[in-house]
């Protein structure tokens, strides 16, 4: 059973899981998440567009990643770098490849740029 027992020293609360089958069974129970025809597959690191597997390098997967989690915002240069953990003046680059690698598998949602703002995921 799950439960909750306050420390009586620091006044925080220590989190203590029991690791049973039942517990475990539900973390596998994950569902994907889907945002319009994608679908990611958050325990395998699979996604997805209109159920076909997209073959992206490791970058682009990366990239759609940190928009899909991100859907519908703006993400300003400045913050999407430093998600993909690269420098501001890399995310043009990474955002043309993405896209190329996008078009060239059919996908039609495709990182847009708001001009003065940053980038969204978009259709």
């Amino acid at each position: 059973m799950d439960y909750v027992k306050f420390s009586e020293t620091s006044g925080l609360p220590k989190v203590e899981l029991d690791a049973s089958e039942e517990s475990i069974a539900l973390l596998r129970r994950v569902r994907p998440m889907r945002i319009g025809a994608y679908t990611m597959d958050v325990t395998t690191n699979v996604i997805r567009w209109r159920g076909e597997t997209l073959r992206l390098s490791q970058d682009d997967w990366q990239t759609l990643r940190v928009l899909l989690q991100h859907a519908g915002q703006i993400l300003s240069c400045e913050r999407l770098a430093a998600l993909l953990q690269i420098a501001c003046d890399k995310v043009d680059v990474q955002i043309y490849s993405l896209r190329t690698a996008l078009e060239a598998a059919g996908v039609t949602w495709l990182p847009r740029r708001a001009e003065g703002c940053g980038y969204i995921l978009w259709r």
